[in-house]
């Protein structure tokens, strides 16, 4: 519970963005993360996949067929119409069920989150702390422009002093 905590907390919103940044690199993420869930608890805790199967098929036979028709790829028959003689017709009828695609949405929210976790890590080490900066700005803007640039800028030099010591 507590890497849940730290992970979501990680996630906040910073003050050093706007909100197409915050649209990719935190939305998003958490949308491909809650559809990737859905479909790994879909496929992982219950049936994915329901194929017909001969009748003297019994337990481990059953489950054996089950779990090859979820690994290849499957061709739908409509109950009323016949089944395909040629094996062309049953490759033209074949549903490939992507069993891959949470772990690609989860991959996918990985790849959007990586910009700005790149982002403070560079940020971090430069010395020059951003997020403090715009913070500042965002708080002065009742202030005087005269004022306003005298706090910024002693602020930033302050900053640049103290990292080229």
């Amino acid at each position: 519970m507590f890497f849940l905590d730290a992970f979501l907390k990680g996630l906040k919103p910073q003050y050093d963005d706007d909100s197409c940044d915050r649209l990719n690199y935190y939305y998003t993420p958490m949308l491909l993360v809650i559809f990737s869930l859905t479909l790994s608890a879909k496929q992982y805790v219950g049936q994915p996949i329901q194929c017909w199967i001969p009748a003297q098929f019994t337990g481990a036979w059953e489950q054996y067929s089950e779990n090859y028709c979820f690994v290849q790829n499957t061709y739908f028959v409509r109950p009323d119409s016949y089944i395909p003689d040629s094996h062309a017709e049953r490759e033209d009828a074949e549903i490939g069920y992507y069993q891959w695609v949470p772990f690609i949405l989860g991959l996918q929210a990985i790849l959007f989150y990586l910009p700005a976790l790149f982002w403070r890590l560079f940020n971090w080490q430069s010395g020059v702390a951003v997020k403090s900066l715009v913070k500042m700005a965002r708080e002065t803007t009742d202030m005087q422009p005269e004022r306003k640039r005298e706090g910024c800028s002693g602020r930033l030099r302050s900053r640049v002093a103290h990292k080229n010591r």
